[in-house]
């Protein structure tokens, strides 16, 4: 600070980086999108997001997901 403060703060874990693993993550989607998606849409929504970086254009992804 100006008057020559300092200030800290113990940050736990960084915004960009959550505190839980890949797999919790799958299942929390998992567990959201199954209210509204038949599992076979889920999977292939998770198999297309292991791809991104192989995919021609994101209207793929955006097509599973809006798909009824």
């Amino acid at each position: 600070m100006k008057s020559g403060e300092t200030v800290t703060r113990e940050v736990l874990w960084p915004r960009d980086q959550p505190p839980y693993g890949r797999s919790d993550i799958e299942a929390k989607f998992r567990d959201l999108a199954g209210t509204v998606m038949p599992d076979g849409q889920i999977a292939r929504i998770m198999e297309t997001i292991d791809g991104l970086d192989t995919l021609g254009s994101v209207g793929e992804l955006t097509g599973l997901l809006t798909a009824g």
